[in-house]
């Protein structure tokens, strides 16, 4: 069967549906989808808040709190332990549905009123300023932030100590301005190292030690930008780069760019998979167009997740999963639906902010709940016959099988986590639609040129000063732990904001698209033209001219 070609709704170009995937949706009971992946990708992510923090006071007690919220939205916000305390029932907002209206409608009427928690915190402690944190101990600012300690500003940062600055890594310590690491240690100013220690300025390398400069490098130890050296002449040469400074830094990666644009590459970051598309993929089986992605089989679309098995369209799932469709954030589920952070869930159909439930539609803020619709309880014949009522009315009005569409979500792009991965202007975002909420005008203090002096010295006394942004202009200031972090390993301090350091570090990524490209392999064995004619689908940009089709890359590199 050849792929069925539709028009996105919404950016209007043309997308395939692939026969296995008409199959998917047969099974799962709903339509085939009316926007394209990208699209459906986009509109979960307006539901996603990470980084962006407000002050505001609980709409329970009164008491002031930090909070993804911003005051005067709309919602209900509670502070997490009010939110998951007995002061509030989810069920007594119950509400009956009505067949003579649209269910996006009355569901965003319901969960404008249920509470919502300030801030995702889950057994932390002292890491008051962190979101959608799981069992982490004294981190600050670090956003998806699972099982660490003493790790600071970080996006997607996983059972790591002692990192800061840093962008998707897990099992790491003492990492510092590092994208893409697995299982490092002692890793600085790094991208996409798996199992290395002590690395500076690497990139690509799988295994190694005490390396600097190097890119694409399997095993070994003693590197300087590609070249050996003994142990001597590399401990001699470190003696020299510390303590780094501004300067030093620029350069170093400079040089590491210019030897990358000369480095063969596989068609995406990967290992030990089989028939798999996307970036940063491993273990996996049969995943198409996937990003982040460990473990799973048989999945398509999925970013940021792990043991996925029949899954389409989710992103943000660090727990095994299957067997569903178009969710955000949910952790051990089965059988879920267009649904945002369901936890330990199944038989759920558009439903938010609920724990250890099943067979419920519409729902938000439940806990061990089962057989509720809108939130209110039924007795399970009911509850069918209700169900399959809404169901039936969701197909003929389109609702059924889409996303809540991005005008319900209570943040406005550039407040959510699409802003991150995929920025846009003011401009543009109204183009496509979207809500854009304007940025804070104020004056912001300005700090002297001396406090961040190109220097090998931090003073002490910059825990006292507001720093201005280098880029943004927006204050920010330097906390002792991290001060501590710096002095130890002879850091200069940031010129930038964290806002702006995590845009500099997404910068570094492959974007989350794909483009098909010809292998770059030129030899003899491939016949008179001497280039490898195989094509592949890619996430890496075209200024890397290096980049082979997997065949070719391992008889290159191995």
């Amino acid at each position: 069967m050849s792929p069925e070609t539709k028009k996105c709704q919404h950016c209007k170009k043309e997308f395939h549906i692939a026969p296995e995937e008409e199959d998917f949706f047969s099974t799962i009971d709903m339509p085939l989808p009316k926007m394209c992946p990208h699209c459906r990708y986009i509109r979960r992510l307006q539901w996603r808040n990470f980084r962006t923090l407000y002050e505001r006071q609980s709409d329970l007690s009164g008491k002031p709190m930090i909070s993804m919220y911003a005051p005067h939205n709309g919602f209900t916000v509670y502070s997490s332990q009010e939110w998951w305390s007995d002061a509030w029932d989810p069920c007594d907002f119950g509400q009956e549905y009505d067949s003579a209206r649209s269910f996006f409608e009355q569901y965003h009427e319901l969960n404008k009123r249920v509470p919502k928690e300030g801030l995702i915190q889950i057994n932390c402690e002292n890491s008051g300023y962190c979101n959608l944190t799981i069992k982490s101990k004294n981190c600050y600012l670090v956003f998806g932030c699972m099982e660490n300690e003493n790790c600071y500003f970080g996006h997607i940062v996983w059972n790591s100590t002692d990192c800061v600055d840093c962008f998707y890594v897990i099992n790491c310590e003492l990492c510092y301005w590092c994208n893409d690491c697995v299982h490092g240690y002692h890793n600085f100013f790094s991208n996409d190292c798996n199992h290395c220690t002590d690395v500076y300025f690497c990139s690509d390398c799988f295994n190694c030690q005490n390396c600097f400069g190097c890119v694409g490098l399997k095993n070994k130890q003693y590197y300087w930008f590609n070249e050996p050296m003994t142990k001597e002449q590399f401990e001699k040469n470190m003696v020299a780069v510390f303590p780094l400074t501004d300067k030093k830094i620029n350069q170093y990666q400079k040089q590491q760019f210019a030897l990358r644009l000369k480095t063969i590459f596989p068609p995406y970051h990967g290992k030990q998979n089989e028939n798999v598309s996307g970036d940063h993929v491993d273990n996996c089986k049969n995943c198409e167009q996937c990003f982040d992605i460990k473990k799973s089989e048989n999945t398509k679309y999925c970013a940021t997740v792990t043991e996925k098995i029949n899954c389409y369209d989710i992103n943000f799932s660090p727990t095994p999963g299957e067997h569903s469709y178009n969710n955000l954030a949910p952790l051990n589920f089965h059988n879920v639906f267009c649904s945002h952070m369901l936890n330990n869930c199944h038989d759920m159909w558009y439903c938010d902010a609920c724990y250890s439930s099943s067979e419920c539609l519409g729902c938000t803020g439940l806990r061990n709940k089962k057989y509720c619709i809108l939130n209110k309880q039924y007795e399970k014949a009911e509850y069918e016959q209700v169900k399959a009522e809404i169901i039936k009315n969701m197909k003929l009005t389109g609702e059924w099988g889409e996303f809540w569409p991005e005008q319900y979500s209570p943040f406005c792009y550039n407040e959510s986590v699409a802003q991150d991965y995929h920025p846009l202007s003011k401009e543009e975002a109204k183009i496509k639609g979207y809500r854009f909420k304007e940025t804070d005008r104020k004056e912001y203090k300005k700090a002297t040129y001396e406090i961040l002096a190109d220097s090998a010295e931090i003073p002490n006394t910059i825990l006292e000063e507001l720093l201005a942004c280098g880029k943004c202009g927006k204050n920010y200031k330097i906390i002792p732990q991290e001060l501590a972090f710096y002095k130890k390993h002879q850091l200069p301090a940031p010129r930038f904001c964290p806002n702006c350091r995590q845009n500099m570090r997404m910068q570094l990524r492959n974007a989350r698209e794909l483009k098909k490209r010809q292998c770059s392999c030129q030899n003899s064995e491939h016949g008179h033209s001497g280039q490898c004619s195989a094509e592949f689908a890619t996430a890496h940009p075209l200024q890397l001219e290096n980049v082979y089709c997997w065949e070719c890359y391992q008889k290159e590199v191995y």
